[in-house]
C-alpha cells in the first residue's frame, strides 16, 4: 500500500464515520458495506420454506445470511472503536439477536454467535457494543421470554428443551 492509498483509505474512512486509527484498507472497505449486509440479514432473498421435524422455516437461515454473520463476528473481534462504531450504527446487535431468536434449531449460527458474543462480552472497553446488546438488542429481557416460552412448549408435551 502506497503513502497515497493510505491517505485516501483515511479520507474515505473518515468520510464513512470511521475514524483514521490506522485500520488496513480491505477492513475499511468490507465495514463499507456493513448496512447492505445487514439490509440481507433483515430481509433475505426470496427462498424456498423448509419444513422440518422442527416446525417450518419460512425463510430458512439460508448459507449467505451465515456467512454474513461470520463476517460481523469477526468485525466484533477487532479492536477497532471506529469499526466498532459503524456496527453499532448499523444495528448489527438487534439484528443479529433477532436471527439468534428466530432460528432456535440452527446450532451452527447459534455458536457462531455465541462466540460474537462471548468475543464482545470480554472486550476490555467497549461500552457502545455492549450497550448496544443489552439495551437495543434487550438480551436480558430476551433470554427471559425465551425461558418462559421453552417452559410452556414443554408442558404442552412430552418433549425436550427448545435449541
Amino acid at each position: 500500500e502506497t503513502e497515497t492509498d493510505s491517505r485516501d483509505t483515511h479520507a474515505e474512512m473518515e468520510h464513512e464515520g470511521i475514524k483514521s486509527e490506522s485500520v488496513p484498507k480491505a477492513i475499511s472497505e468490507l465495514v463499507k458495506g456493513v448496512e447492505r449486509m445487514v439490509e440481507i440479514l433483515r430481509s433475505p432473498p426470496p427462498m424456498e420454506k423448509i419444513v422440518n421435524s422442527a416446525g417450518t422455516l419460512d425463510p430458512p437461515l439460508g448459507s449467505t445470511r451465515l456467512k454474513i454473520l461470520e463476517v460481523m463476528q469477526a468485525l466484533v473481534g477487532l479492536e477497532s472503536p471506529s469499526v466498532d462504531r459503524e456496527l453499532v450504527r448499523a444495528k448489527v446487535i438487534p439484528v443479529t439477536l433477532d436471527i439468534f431468536f428466530r432460528y432456535e434449531w440452527h446450532n451452527l449460527m447459534h455458536q457462531l454467535v455465541h462466540k460474537m458474543l462471548d468475543t464482545l462480552l470480554n472486550k476490555p472497553d467497549d461500552a457502545p457494543l455492549k450497550e448496544a446488546l443489552l439495551v437495543e438488542g434487550r438480551l436480558p429481557e430476551r433470554v427471559v421470554e425465551a425461558f418462559k416460552a421453552n417452559d410452556e412448549w414443554l408442558l404442552g408435551a412430552k418433549r425436550s428443551g427448545r435449541g
